[in-house]
């Protein structure tokens, strides 16, 4: 009995949760439980910055060993590997009773985090109608912020019931329930096939003009974007002073303001061009960092909190949308996995030049200074993008025209 391959639009729900398990659900909720699982192993926030780092660490190795993997074995099958890396890491941390058993383990988590990511702009290419790539990645890239927005909801009462340790093992549960969704309802997808001559990628290519560009706006966007996030209760309570409860307050505004930004951006991107969009995310980010350079004006920084939330999670989704565009096939998965370790460079760097330039100089406000100098590279480097409809990067030596719609592979059977 032939098998019915999902709709397009159940593929994008469950890449959408696979995205909030590996992300929200994993080195995502780590900060939410820091205080707590501070108290219970008794280490201090020096050791959890290294701890953050080396799960940096972990998303920069599985971004090279997805970009690798994820063409040879199948796009799914890789992230079914993701999930299920994630359930048992999560199901671990319960019963973690040293830092550095928690280190080792948000290695993994992130590791799961980018294995589970870099295979998505490949399958959206093979899925999803070319007018809707935009939209489609715009919401899954979204799936951080709807992850972390179910931390928010759910972590609290589970704290006061069964404490850190509980609230690991209900993220576990939740994520082996998507695992099984997930291979339940795309058991019908095959592996993907090897590149076809058309299809083939290139490393010649990575020295292409735009994945260079690519590249240099992910490590930037890192580069700008972890400190923002890492430093930025300092920022208000210390620059800003600002109580703990207001400025636990704005993670929410961020977390809302996320989960409407990627799908926005990806609309304007399939009614524009990628180009545009990443011109015009940056063009907000922007203004967002110039607004939190003034932390205790309140009336800015909620703003300000609002456009980094739509921008950040835009940022991520409109790269993958780019690739999906311009570059055939498998190609997608590796080239995607290139500038995801470039992300993850510019995401240590960044959390540990910003730790330093607070250190040295006794306040925030320089660090995000540096930022908004960053954030201003990434929007010239967005301009000189080029337009992604003019044609592909990886072509055949066959084929010169343009692919904006590349043919479907055996990775998903219409």
């Amino acid at each position: 009995m032939t098998q019915t391959a999902p709709r397009p639009l159940f593929v994008a729900a469950l890449l959408t949760g696979l995205i909030a398990a590996v992300f929200g659900f994993g080195i995502y909720l780590f900060p939410v439980l820091l205080p707590d699982m501070r108290a219970g192993l008794g280490f201090g926030y020096d050791t959890a910055g290294l701890a953050t780092a080396i799960a940096q660490a972990g998303f920069f190795t599985a971004s090279l060993a997805g970009a690798v993997a994820a063409p040879r074995f199948g796009a799914v099958p890789t992230m079914a590997l993701a999930l299920l890396a994630s359930v048992l890491a999560l199901t671990a941390m319960a019963a973690a009773s040293h830092i550095f058993t928690v280190m080792a383990l948000l290695f993994v988590l992130a590791g799961a985090a980018a294995l589970g990511w870099t295979p998505v702009a490949e399958i959206v290419q093979a899925t999803i109608p070319a007018r809707h790539r935009g939209l489609v990645l715009g919401l899954v890239s979204s799936g951080t912020s709807y992850g972390v927005f179910l931390n928010g909801a759910l972590v609290p009462p589970v704290l006061a019931i069964a404490g850190w340790r509980g609230a690991w093992l209900m993220m576990a549960l939740l994520t082996a329930l998507l695992l099984a969704a997930f291979v339940l309802q795309l058991r019908s997808v095959q592996p993907a096939s090897p590149a076809r001559p058309e299809e083939r990628w290139e490393p010649a290519a990575v020295r292409h003009g735009p994945v260079v560009v690519l590249v240099a706006i992910m490590f930037a966007t890192g580069l700008a974007c972890a400190p923002l996030q890492t430093y930025l209760g300092g920022l208000l309570r210390e620059d800003g002073g600002w109580d703990a409860q207001a400025a636990t307050q704005v993670w929410s505004v961020l977390g809302v303001a996320g989960m409407i930004g990627g799908v926005a951006f990806g609309w304007l991107a399939d009614r524009l061009s990628v180009r545009l969009a990443l011109v015009l995310a940056a063009t907000v980010l922007l203004l967002a960092v110039l607004g939190l350079t003034r932390p205790a004006e309140k009336l800015l920084v909620y703003p300000a909190i609002a456009g980094f939330g739509i921008a950040f999670m835009a940022m991520f989704g409109l790269v993958p949308a780019y690739l999906a565009r311009t570059v055939v096939g498998a190609g997608a998965t590796r080239m995607f996995g290139i500038v995801n370790m470039a992300l993850a460079v510019g995401n240590m760097t960044g959390n540990l030049a910003g730790g330093l330039l607070r250190a040295s100089t006794g306040s925030f406000l320089p660090l995000y200074g540096a930022i908004a100098v960053v954030v201003l590279a990434v929007l010239i480097l967005a301009i000189l993008l080029p337009d992604e409809r003019r044609g592909t990067v990886a072509k055949s030596a066959h084929k010169t025209a343009a692919c904006p719609d590349p043919p479907h592979t055996p990775l998903l059977r219409e």
